[in-house]
């Protein structure tokens, strides 16, 4: 018995390892083929797709110089309605290219993705196009006061050609508010408007950034931020010896031409029409619903910010069901720290009590400043732990400029340049 028994597993075993047969290695070589034709045909695509992107960089020098290079360095991007037409048509011959040379099925699951978000962006480019009136350009942060901003934070003078090419830009500032002034004047007279208190905090800003020399010359007046700026980035190729002090001189001369001139007239330019539109504005805010054309605005900026297929009725719920999870988390909050009264009245405490201020100062911001970045480097110690990829940048918490600073205001982040040469 014991002899059949074994005789019996040896025979089985033999079954179990027989040779493969013709078609299971046909179905290998095919499998593996298949395999060899995705990722060539993916690196393919891969390949065509960095030509895009450096295609769709030169419509705009100004992501190029926030990303480290420094072509276009003389130019702001066009603002135009025209320059918007002829971006949107070249994505439309990108996508169409993008079709007819590549085979969705021979792709890998990382290419289809690829080729799947390539034309999703045509898609959101085109369902915008219906909506250009109805951004509020001359609105809080708009570019009256983020041009400046770009100019003082991310054009980087390292030599005398990058100070040559940030007098240009500042030449092109006219150019720029004009174009988007035409936009601006265009959306108001189809009745596409901010309301009222948008139209005061973008004068207040435009005054911020205009106040003091070389907009003012008046000998008591402090320098404008921008003016600030370009003297130390002067100051400092003459420093390093890039420049003589005759030079530096000229660049001087130059920029207070151009910001006392035409780009002050600019200004006045927009402030003036900021003023006579505002009166044709709501005293209220209402809602982009109040807008021309305004629900269906509303649902496409809803889609575009959620990519779901969520109504705004269902997404307000989830908004409420939410608030209640979290106000039910502070109440816990406030009983585990003993606190006596409503949860209203524990927010109140929390935001008017002094221990949770820093003196309001420039020695108590700096503490602050300071306290956030050791925050930070206790954290970035610890990512490495949590995470395979980092970035290359470093991040830094830093004072925003004079004409962009604000009780409550909302914070920013500005991403660093892929090789880590500016800080996050």
């Amino acid at each position: 018995m014991r002899v059949f028994l074994f005789s019996l597993i040896l025979m089985l075993a033999a079954c179990s390892e027989q040779e493969p047969t013709q078609e299971s290695v046909a179905n290998a070589d095919a499998t593996e083929i298949q395999s060899d034709t995705a990722i060539t045909e993916t690196a393919r695509l891969n390949d065509w797709f960095d030509e895009q992107y450096a295609q769709q960089l030169d419509f705009s020098p100004q992501t190029k110089t926030r990303l480290g290079d420094k072509s276009g360095y003389y130019s702001l991007n066009d603002y135009s309605v025209a320059g918007s037409d002829e971006q949107l048509a070249w994505r439309r011959q990108s996508v169409a290219a993008m079709i007819a040379d590549f085979d969705y099925a021979l792709l890998n699951e990382d290419g289809q993705l690829s080729y799947d978000m390539w034309s999703y962006s045509l898609d959101r480019a085109e369902a915008a196009v219906p909506f250009r009136a109805h951004a509020y350009i001359f609105g809080r942060g708009g570019p009256h006061a983020s041009l400046p901003n770009f100019l003082i934070n991310y054009h980087r003078v390292d030599d005398a050609s990058d100070i040559e090419a940030y007098l240009s830009r500042l030449g092109e500032l006219d150019r720029v508010f004009g174009e988007l002034l035409d936009r601006a004047r265009s959306a108001s007279s189809s009745g596409i408007r901010q309301p009222a208190f948008a139209y005061d905090f973008a004068m207040t800003e435009i005054d911020r950034v205009t106040s003091g020399v070389p907009f003012n010359t008046n000998d008591s007046s402090p320098n404008s931020p921008i003016w600030t700026d370009i003297q130390g980035k002067i100051e400092a190729l003459v420093a390093s010896d890039l420049i003589s002090s005759d030079q530096a001189q000229e660049y001087i001369a130059q920029a207070q031409e151009i910001l006392a001139g035409e780009v002050m007239s600019s200004y006045q330019e927009i402030l003036d029409w900021l003023e006579q539109d505002k009166a044709f504005a709501s005293e209220t805010s209402q809602g982009v619903w109040a807008l021309p054309d305004g629900e269906n605005y509303y649902n496409y900026r809803l889609a575009q910010m959620t990519t779901l297929a969520f109504t705004a009725d269902e997404i307000h719920e989830i908004g409420l069901a939410e608030v209640e999870r979290l106000h039910r988390s502070m109440e816990e909050i406030k009983d585990a720290v003993n606190f006596e009264g409503s949860l209203q009245d524990f927010f109140v405490f929390m935001r008017e009590d002094e221990r949770f201020y820093f003196p309001n100062t420039d020695e108590g911001r700096q503490d602050y400043l300071d306290l956030n970045n050791d925050y930070l480097d206790a954290i970035t110690l610890k990512l490495p732990d949590y995470f395979g990829r980092l970035p290359k940048a470093q991040l830094e918490v830093r004072r925003v400029e004079s004409f962009r600073e604000q009780a409550g205001a909302a914070q920013h982040y500005a991403s660093g340049t892929p090789d880590g040469s500016r800080p996050g």
